[in-house]
């Protein structure tokens, strides 16, 4: 095994899901069945909803294929899976923590291809680093940004975080959608 950990910036795992598509569908396909020409793994594979487990069989999470029949599940079913696939890792994740800076360090001594990162513990009040020899950067979600500047009207523009999930106030009227980068 690897000796790793994983610094969560939220309490749980997955927070993104629990709010967002604000329509509350998943676009990516639950692909419950392949032809019957392809191995198992073939289907492990294209399962674009569940994380590669790569533990035996028996001892993986129940994947998203096996939560919802549905063709594009509700966000919430895969909120509740990465919460179990969390639970299975849990003593290797540090929720409520922000990595602030991640650096290799040039100074005398160091070795080579040492990352420094720089953590934040917000609720705690406190900071720590942390050196690994490698780093898989996993952001997330990108922090919503207005239109102020780019577009003229942008006062009377709405962003995603506040659309509401049935989006039935928008019935009946024009709208644009703008992609700022």
């Amino acid at each position: 095994g690897r000796d790793y950990v994983i610094f969560e910036r939220n309490q749980q795992a997955g927070s993104f899901f629990a709010r967002y598509p604000r329509h509350r569908t998943l676009i990516s396909l639950n692909k419950r069945f392949v032809r019957k020409d392809y191995s198992e793994e073939f289907a492990f594979r294209h399962d674009w909803n569940s994380l590669i487990d790569v533990r035996n069989k028996a001892n993986r999470t129940r994947p998203v294929t096996q939560r919802s029949k549905a063709l594009f599940p509700h966000a919430d079913v895969l909120t509740d899976y990465l919460s179990d696939f969390a639970k299975e890792q849990q003593a290797a994740i540090q929720y409520g923590t922000v990595v602030t800076k991640v650096s290799r360090p040039s100074y005398a001594g160091e070795q080579d291809g040492i990352f420094m990162l720089e953590l934040a513990v917000p609720q705690q009040g406190s900071t720590a680093a942390v050196r690994c020899r490698e780093v898989i950067v996993a952001s997330g979600f990108w922090t919503p940004r207005g239109a102020e500047g780019a577009v003229d009207g942008a006062a009377y523009t709405e962003g995603y975080e506040n659309v509401e999930e049935s989006g039935e106030s928008y019935e009946g009227n024009s709208v644009m959608v703008m992609g700022l980068g």
